[in-house]
């Protein structure tokens, strides 16, 4: 309670709050658990076009937080973390003319081995092929919002702290 729930004033639409919350509650001193095998299923259908607008939308929205705590990086959404940075490298790379675009798939692919195996469990193998070619398409959809993100006021007006000192969030994968 003493945190004020979810950031209501920074988050027009559902994006981020819920993770920005959890970010609060961790650098407050209190515990984040994730539940690994915890699975769960949105109610709603997306096209390709609301995918695109959603990814956009959550990596501006984490982007402005992570500069409203002044954290460094984190593994989320609009990420500095370098593995994320490696993975939009590789997603443009893919997007070259080929023997670029193999090189770059390939990269993509090494990346996100351990999430394309969940698919491919889940899902078989034609679920894992579409999972790389949507993350090839949303890894630099992504970095434009975290661009935006990084350009934009706060919707809140609050001004940004300094990352400069600050560690990285772990608190979310």
């Amino acid at each position: 309670e003493a945190l004020g729930g979810f950031d209501a004033a920074r988050f027009e639409d559902a994006t981020v709050e819920d993770m920005e919350l959890g970010y609060r509650l961790t650098r407050a001193g209190h515990r984040v658990l994730q539940v690994e095998t915890a699975r769960c299923r949105h109610l709603h259908r997306h096209s390709l076009a609301s995918l695109i607008r959603n990814d956009f939308a959550k990596s501006r929205d984490w982007t402005r937080s992570l500069r409203a705590h002044g954290a460094a990086h984190t593994r989320d959404h609009a990420s500095t973390h370098p593995r994320e940075l490696a993975a939009l490298a590789c997603a443009l790379v893919g997007l070259a003319p080929a023997p670029s675009a193999v090189l770059g798939w390939t990269g993509l692919a090494w990346l996100l081995r351990a999430e394309l195996a969940r698919a491919r469990a889940e899902g078989g193998a034609i679920e894992a092929l579409a999972q790389l070619g949507l993350r090839g398409l949303l890894y630099p959809v992504a970095a434009a919002g975290s661009a935006i993100g990084l350009s934009s006021p706060d919707p809140a007006g609050r001004t940004p702290a300094t990352a400069q000192g600050s560690t990285p969030f772990r608190g979310l994968p």
